[in-house]
Protein backbone atom coordinates (compact mmCIF):
# COMPACT_ATOMS: atom_id res chain seq x y z
CA UNK A 1 0.00 0.00 0.00
CA UNK A 2 1.32 3.90 -0.68
CA UNK A 3 1.14 6.24 1.51
CA UNK A 4 -1.60 8.15 1.90
CA UNK A 5 0.25 11.39 3.25
CA UNK A 6 2.84 11.58 0.11
CA UNK A 7 0.67 10.75 -2.31
CA UNK A 8 -2.21 13.05 -1.59
CA UNK A 9 -1.92 16.64 -0.73
CA UNK A 10 -5.60 17.45 -1.12
CA UNK A 11 -6.30 15.38 2.48
CA UNK A 12 -4.00 18.01 4.06
CA UNK A 13 -6.15 21.13 2.02
CA UNK A 14 -9.40 19.12 3.09
CA UNK A 15 -8.25 19.50 7.22
CA UNK A 16 -7.54 23.10 6.22
CA UNK A 17 -10.91 23.70 4.91
CA UNK A 18 -12.74 22.29 8.22
CA UNK A 19 -10.70 24.14 10.70
CA UNK A 20 -11.01 26.97 8.58
CA UNK A 21 -14.72 26.20 8.78
CA UNK A 22 -14.85 25.79 12.35
CA UNK A 23 -14.97 21.93 11.29
CA UNK A 24 -13.63 18.50 13.17
CA UNK A 25 -12.53 15.62 10.74
CA UNK A 26 -13.51 13.54 13.44
CA UNK A 27 -16.78 14.30 14.15
CA UNK A 28 -19.64 14.16 11.37
CA UNK A 29 -21.08 17.07 10.15
CA UNK A 30 -24.69 16.99 10.42
CA UNK A 31 -26.82 16.36 7.36
CA UNK A 32 -30.40 16.58 6.51
CA UNK A 33 -31.91 14.25 4.07
CA UNK A 34 -34.98 14.21 1.35
CA UNK A 35 -36.12 11.19 -0.25
CA UNK A 36 -37.28 11.50 -3.92
CA UNK A 37 -38.83 8.81 -6.50
CA UNK A 38 -39.26 9.38 -10.18
CA UNK A 39 -42.71 10.22 -10.59
CA UNK A 40 -45.15 7.79 -11.90
CA UNK A 41 -47.50 4.72 -10.19
CA UNK A 42 -45.41 2.72 -12.39
CA UNK A 43 -41.52 2.90 -10.88
CA UNK A 44 -40.58 0.11 -8.49
CA UNK A 45 -36.69 1.52 -7.78
CA UNK A 46 -34.96 4.62 -7.67
CA UNK A 47 -31.23 5.61 -6.77
CA UNK A 48 -29.77 8.66 -7.64
CA UNK A 49 -25.46 8.07 -8.60
CA UNK A 50 -24.23 11.33 -9.23
CA UNK A 51 -24.33 15.65 -8.19
CA UNK A 52 -22.87 18.13 -9.88
CA UNK A 53 -22.51 22.03 -8.94
CA UNK A 54 -26.11 22.92 -9.84
CA UNK A 55 -27.46 20.48 -7.95
CA UNK A 56 -28.24 18.31 -11.27
CA UNK A 57 -28.48 14.96 -10.07
CA UNK A 58 -28.11 11.54 -12.43
CA UNK A 59 -29.22 8.06 -11.52
CA UNK A 60 -31.13 4.89 -12.53
CA UNK A 61 -34.83 3.94 -12.31
CA UNK A 62 -36.81 0.61 -13.41
CA UNK A 63 -40.61 0.35 -13.69
CA UNK A 64 -43.26 -2.47 -13.19
CA UNK A 65 -42.13 -3.85 -17.09
CA UNK A 66 -38.66 -4.45 -15.46
CA UNK A 67 -37.15 -1.90 -17.91
CA UNK A 68 -34.71 0.29 -16.85
CA UNK A 69 -33.83 3.79 -17.87
CA UNK A 70 -31.77 7.01 -16.70
CA UNK A 71 -32.65 9.87 -15.41
CA UNK A 72 -31.58 13.35 -14.88
CA UNK A 73 -33.44 15.39 -11.85
CA UNK A 74 -32.47 19.32 -12.56
CA UNK A 75 -32.63 21.39 -9.31
CA UNK A 76 -35.82 22.91 -9.73
CA UNK A 77 -37.23 19.41 -9.40
CA UNK A 78 -38.18 18.50 -12.71
CA UNK A 79 -36.83 15.13 -14.08
CA UNK A 80 -36.06 14.06 -17.45
CA UNK A 81 -36.00 10.36 -18.20
CA UNK A 82 -33.41 8.76 -21.13
CA UNK A 83 -33.74 5.37 -22.51
CA UNK A 84 -31.22 4.77 -24.95
CA UNK A 85 -33.90 3.54 -28.77
CA UNK A 86 -34.34 -0.23 -28.39
CA UNK A 87 -32.51 -0.49 -25.11
CA UNK A 88 -33.91 -2.44 -22.34
CA UNK A 89 -31.11 -1.15 -19.94
CA UNK A 90 -30.19 2.49 -19.51
CA UNK A 91 -28.05 3.74 -16.40
CA UNK A 92 -26.53 6.93 -15.97
CA UNK A 93 -23.59 7.24 -12.91
CA UNK A 94 -22.16 10.74 -12.79
CA UNK A 95 -22.72 14.41 -14.82
CA UNK A 96 -19.95 17.01 -15.43
CA UNK A 97 -20.62 20.77 -14.54
CA UNK A 98 -20.63 21.04 -18.31
CA UNK A 99 -23.70 18.95 -18.43
CA UNK A 100 -22.02 15.67 -19.59
CA UNK A 101 -23.20 12.67 -18.27
CA UNK A 102 -21.84 9.02 -18.76
CA UNK A 103 -23.47 5.49 -18.17
CA UNK A 104 -24.13 2.33 -20.01
CA UNK A 105 -26.78 0.45 -22.53
CA UNK A 106 -27.93 -2.78 -23.18
CA UNK A 107 -30.31 -4.64 -25.71
CA UNK A 108 -31.52 -7.62 -25.24
CA UNK A 109 -28.74 -10.36 -24.09
CA UNK A 110 -26.58 -7.94 -25.94
CA UNK A 111 -23.44 -6.62 -24.63
CA UNK A 112 -23.09 -3.78 -22.51
CA UNK A 113 -21.92 0.01 -24.06
CA UNK A 114 -20.29 2.87 -22.63
CA UNK A 115 -22.65 5.95 -23.48
CA UNK A 116 -21.77 9.91 -23.13
CA UNK A 117 -24.39 12.16 -23.74
CA UNK A 118 -24.01 16.09 -23.89
CA UNK A 119 -26.89 17.91 -24.78
CA UNK A 120 -29.22 15.54 -27.05
CA UNK A 121 -25.83 13.76 -28.71
CA UNK A 122 -25.29 10.53 -27.59
CA UNK A 123 -21.60 9.00 -28.34
CA UNK A 124 -21.39 5.38 -27.60
CA UNK A 125 -18.10 4.88 -26.48
CA UNK A 126 -16.50 1.16 -26.08
CA UNK A 127 -13.24 -0.04 -25.18
CA UNK A 128 -10.73 -1.41 -27.97
CA UNK A 129 -11.44 -5.34 -28.14
CA UNK A 130 -13.68 -5.04 -25.08
CA UNK A 131 -17.03 -7.73 -24.93
CA UNK A 132 -19.14 -5.29 -22.60
CA UNK A 133 -17.60 -1.10 -21.39
CA UNK A 134 -19.29 0.51 -19.07
CA UNK A 135 -18.58 4.69 -18.32
CA UNK A 136 -18.67 5.45 -14.82
CA UNK A 137 -17.56 9.40 -14.10
CA UNK A 138 -16.82 12.16 -15.67
CA UNK A 139 -14.53 15.55 -14.78
CA UNK A 140 -14.32 19.05 -15.79
CA UNK A 141 -11.75 18.16 -18.39
CA UNK A 142 -13.78 15.79 -20.01
CA UNK A 143 -11.78 13.02 -19.04
CA UNK A 144 -13.84 10.00 -18.14
CA UNK A 145 -13.60 6.66 -15.97
CA UNK A 146 -14.77 3.82 -16.46
CA UNK A 147 -14.43 -0.64 -16.75
CA UNK A 148 -14.61 -3.09 -19.74
CA UNK A 149 -14.53 -6.65 -19.69
CA UNK A 150 -11.71 -8.23 -21.04
CA UNK A 151 -11.60 -11.83 -22.87
CA UNK A 152 -11.05 -14.07 -19.44
CA UNK A 153 -14.19 -12.39 -17.92
CA UNK A 154 -12.14 -10.06 -15.83
CA UNK A 155 -13.13 -6.42 -14.92
CA UNK A 156 -10.30 -4.18 -16.06
CA UNK A 157 -10.78 -0.15 -15.34
CA UNK A 158 -9.48 2.50 -17.48
CA UNK A 159 -9.26 5.98 -18.57
CA UNK A 160 -10.59 8.30 -21.67
CA UNK A 161 -9.09 11.18 -22.47
CA UNK A 162 -11.01 14.39 -24.45
CA UNK A 163 -8.81 13.05 -27.21
CA UNK A 164 -10.21 9.76 -27.25
CA UNK A 165 -6.94 8.04 -26.03
CA UNK A 166 -7.30 5.11 -23.93
CA UNK A 167 -4.69 4.36 -20.93
CA UNK A 168 -5.46 1.85 -17.99
CA UNK A 169 -6.35 2.07 -14.49
CA UNK A 170 -4.78 -1.05 -12.98
CA UNK A 171 -3.75 -1.49 -9.36
CA UNK A 172 -1.42 -4.66 -9.02
CA UNK A 173 -2.37 -8.15 -7.55
CA UNK A 174 -6.13 -7.04 -8.35
CA UNK A 175 -7.41 -8.62 -11.46
CA UNK A 176 -10.99 -6.75 -11.46
CA UNK A 177 -11.00 -3.12 -10.81
CA UNK A 178 -13.97 -0.97 -11.39
CA UNK A 179 -13.03 2.93 -11.18
CA UNK A 180 -16.47 4.96 -10.20
CA UNK A 181 -15.70 8.60 -10.45
CA UNK A 182 -12.94 11.06 -11.12
CA UNK A 183 -12.60 14.80 -9.91
CA UNK A 184 -11.33 17.58 -11.29
CA UNK A 185 -7.83 16.72 -9.78
CA UNK A 186 -7.52 13.43 -11.35
CA UNK A 187 -7.80 11.44 -8.30
CA UNK A 188 -10.14 8.31 -8.87
CA UNK A 189 -12.15 6.23 -6.83
CA UNK A 190 -13.47 2.90 -7.54
CA UNK A 191 -13.86 -0.69 -6.32
CA UNK A 192 -11.36 -3.69 -5.93
CA UNK A 193 -13.31 -7.18 -6.60
CA UNK A 194 -16.70 -7.34 -7.98
CA UNK A 195 -20.09 -7.99 -6.24
CA UNK A 196 -19.75 -7.93 -2.32
CA UNK A 197 -20.78 -8.08 -0.07
CA UNK A 198 -17.31 -9.79 0.79
CA UNK A 199 -14.32 -9.87 -1.08
CA UNK A 200 -14.11 -5.98 -2.38
CA UNK A 201 -12.21 -3.20 -1.32
CA UNK A 202 -12.36 0.93 -2.23
CA UNK A 203 -9.73 2.32 -3.42
CA UNK A 204 -8.12 5.90 -4.54
CA UNK A 205 -5.64 6.35 -7.26
CA UNK A 206 -3.55 9.38 -8.38
CA UNK A 207 -1.40 8.93 -11.58
CA UNK A 208 0.99 5.68 -10.99
CA UNK A 209 -0.20 5.84 -7.23
CA UNK A 210 -2.76 4.15 -5.07
CA UNK A 211 -4.52 3.25 -1.50
CA UNK A 212 -6.97 0.86 -0.52
CA UNK A 213 -9.57 1.10 1.97
CA UNK A 214 -11.86 -0.51 4.19
CA UNK A 215 -13.60 0.79 6.32
CA UNK A 216 -12.68 -0.69 10.30
CA UNK A 217 -16.33 -0.84 11.41
CA UNK A 218 -17.11 -3.22 8.84
CA UNK A 219 -15.49 -6.68 8.52
CA UNK A 220 -12.57 -6.64 6.08
CA UNK A 221 -13.03 -6.77 2.63
CA UNK A 222 -16.62 -5.15 2.51
CA UNK A 223 -16.27 -1.56 1.16
CA UNK A 224 -16.48 -0.10 -1.88
CA UNK A 225 -16.23 3.54 -3.08
CA UNK A 226 -18.60 4.95 -5.48
CA UNK A 227 -17.78 9.04 -5.81
CA UNK A 228 -15.28 11.79 -5.11
CA UNK A 229 -15.38 15.10 -4.80
CA UNK A 230 -12.79 17.88 -4.91
CA UNK A 231 -12.34 18.77 -1.38
CA UNK A 232 -11.01 15.22 -1.27
CA UNK A 233 -13.83 13.39 0.39
CA UNK A 234 -15.19 10.07 -1.02
CA UNK A 235 -18.60 8.35 -0.51
CA UNK A 236 -19.51 4.44 -0.97
CA UNK A 237 -20.97 1.63 0.43
CA UNK A 238 -20.06 -0.56 3.32
CA UNK A 239 -21.35 -4.24 4.14
CA UNK A 240 -22.04 -5.75 8.03
CA UNK A 241 -21.55 -9.19 8.82
CA UNK A 242 -25.39 -9.94 7.79
CA UNK A 243 -24.54 -8.50 3.98
CA UNK A 244 -26.53 -5.11 4.66
CA UNK A 245 -24.88 -2.35 2.91
CA UNK A 246 -24.58 0.79 4.79
CA UNK A 247 -24.08 4.45 3.12
CA UNK A 248 -20.83 5.49 4.13
CA UNK A 249 -18.95 9.00 3.58
CA UNK A 250 -14.44 9.00 3.84
CA UNK A 251 -12.52 11.96 4.50
CA UNK A 252 -9.41 12.09 3.10
CA UNK A 253 -8.17 8.51 3.51
CA UNK A 254 -8.90 6.95 7.41
CA UNK A 255 -12.22 9.41 8.68
CA UNK A 256 -15.35 7.06 8.16
CA UNK A 257 -18.96 7.81 8.87
CA UNK A 258 -22.26 6.55 8.11
CA UNK A 259 -24.98 8.10 6.69
CA UNK A 260 -28.02 7.57 8.53
CA UNK A 261 -30.39 7.62 5.80
CA UNK A 262 -34.27 8.18 8.14
CA UNK A 263 -36.05 4.91 7.93
CA UNK A 264 -33.62 3.05 5.48
CA UNK A 265 -32.91 -0.80 6.41
CA UNK A 266 -30.12 -0.57 3.65
CA UNK A 267 -28.48 2.31 1.62
CA UNK A 268 -25.77 2.72 -0.74
CA UNK A 269 -24.04 6.44 -1.38
CA UNK A 270 -23.27 7.27 -4.84
CA UNK A 271 -21.83 11.07 -5.72
CA UNK A 272 -20.68 14.12 -3.43
CA UNK A 273 -20.23 17.72 -4.66
CA UNK A 274 -18.03 19.35 -2.09
CA UNK A 275 -18.00 23.14 -1.52
CA UNK A 276 -16.42 25.08 0.72
CA UNK A 277 -19.53 27.48 1.00
CA UNK A 278 -22.45 25.53 0.27
CA UNK A 279 -21.31 22.17 2.35
CA UNK A 280 -20.97 18.79 0.80
CA UNK A 281 -24.59 17.28 -0.66
CA UNK A 282 -24.39 13.57 -1.50
CA UNK A 283 -26.99 11.06 -3.51
CA UNK A 284 -27.62 7.87 -3.13
CA UNK A 285 -30.37 5.02 -2.37
CA UNK A 286 -32.00 3.03 -0.08
CA UNK A 287 -35.02 0.63 1.02
CA UNK A 288 -36.83 2.40 3.19
CA UNK A 289 -39.02 0.57 6.01
CA UNK A 290 -42.54 0.44 4.15
CA UNK A 291 -41.09 2.79 1.85
CA UNK A 292 -39.31 0.74 -1.29
CA UNK A 293 -36.44 1.62 -2.82
CA UNK A 294 -36.01 5.77 -3.30
CA UNK A 295 -33.25 7.81 -4.09
CA UNK A 296 -31.63 10.26 -0.92
CA UNK A 297 -30.53 13.55 -0.78
CA UNK A 298 -28.21 14.57 2.34
CA UNK A 299 -27.03 18.10 2.67
CA UNK A 300 -24.77 17.95 4.92
CA UNK A 301 -21.98 20.86 6.50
Amino acid sequence: MHSSMRLFPWVCLLALTAISMGGNLCAQPPCTYSLFKYPGTTITTTTANGVNKYNTIVGTAQDQTGTVFGFIRYSNGSFKRYAVPGAYNTQFFHRSDSGATVGFYQSGSGPKHGLLLSGITLTTIDYPGATGTVLTGINRWGTIVGYYTDSTGHLKGFKRYSNGGFSAVSIPNHANIIPMDINDGGVIAGILGTGGPTGIHGFLAWRNNWVILDDPAYPSGSTGLNGIGNGGSSVGEAFDSNGTGHAIWLFGTSNYFNLAVPGAVESVAGGIFSSTTTGNVIVGGATISGGGDQAFVANCQ
